[in-house]
């Protein structure tokens, strides 16, 4: 049997990506879920199939990268199981084919997001066998929208592996005075980056010498700054200009870990809901003091 795991969305990453460059939460999601499937299923395959050029395995990880533009749908036997991520378009994909395969979706967004418009048409929703939910917020936000017939669960969000406790404290021990005097935003700036930069401002007028780390770019997407708006990029600008800001782009997850870790207070005043937001709570296994909105 083989498991594949599809992401159209346009990053290209390994496991190798985790330790050498910045990934959104989706993309980290699929790289440790088709970790434990293969795990779990030894004698199956496990296939993740995105926008990397080249085909590859992880001899580590037993898991095989596909390359989504040659990929071979009619190929995908009956008993295999496919997963897409974000993909309401998939089951087109399989509409010649009598036995088509056990179709599943994975939603990491909300409703809103217009390629859900999809889920509007009933011989969409009843073409996929189940749909999988990050939280049971999202799930109930979706359940208002469309009615998907009992096929639903939920798998929650889980941290990266660096920032669990025998990464960042292997000798079981956390001192909160062993934390810096430092603020750490850590997401995109759309996410509320203009907000933090008040935030601070706020706190430093009690608290002097404080200081805030910001790890922020449309890198985090493997987009470049380039192309970035000129908002964005003015913002940046601004940033760098003041006084206790330490402006860094985002960096991967085995770096940043450590950063967030040195930092007493996480600050994330997100302007947007979040279906399960991962990096605050990777913020609060590091032992973070966090400032958030009520969203």
């Amino acid at each position: 049997m083989k498991y594949y795991l599809i992401d159209p969305f346009k990053s290209k990453y390994t496991y190798e990506t985790l330790e050498t460059e910045p990934l959104g939460g989706t993309q980290t999601t699929i790289l440790y879920f088709a970790s434990n499937l293969s795990n779990h299923f030894k004698n199956d395959n496990v296939i993740i199939v995105n926008q990397n050029k080249n085909k590859s395995f992880d001899s580590n990880e037993n898991v095989t990268f596909q390359t989504l533009n040659d990929f071979n749908y009619p190929s995908v036997n009956k008993n295999d199981t496919v997963i897409g991520f974000n993909y309401p378009d998939l089951p087109s994909k399989f509409t010649n084919m009598d036995d088509k395969p056990n179709l599943i979706h994975w939603c990491t967004l909300l409703p809103e997001q217009s390629s859900y418009d999809l889920f509007e048409d009933n011989c969409n929703l009843d073409s996929w066998n189940e749909f999988i939910f990050v939280s049971y917020y999202q799930q109930r936000k979706f359940l208002e929208k469309y009615d998907f017939k009992g096929k639903t669960t939920v798998l929650k969000n889980g941290i990266s592996k660096y920032f669990q406790k025998e990464n960042l404290f292997p000798d079981n021990q956390f001192k909160i005075e062993n934390k810096k005097l430092q603020i750490i935003y850590t997401s995109l700036p759309q996410r509320g980056l203009p907000e933090v930069v008040k935030v601070f401002n706020i706190v430093k007028e009690k608290v002097p010498d404080i200081t805030l780390e910001i790890y922020s770019s449309m890198h985090l997407y493997q987009m470049n700054e380039q192309d970035n708006n000129s908002d964005i990029q003015n913002l940046y600008n601004q940033i760098k200009q003041i006084d206790g800001i330490n402006y860094h782009p985002s960096i991967s997850q085995k770096e940043l870990a450590n950063h967030v870790k040195d930092s007493l207070l996480y600050v994330y005043p997100c302007v947007e809901e979040e279906t399960s937001c991962i990096c605050l709570m990777e913020a609060m296994a590091s032992g973070c003091i966090c400032l958030v909105n009520n969203i």
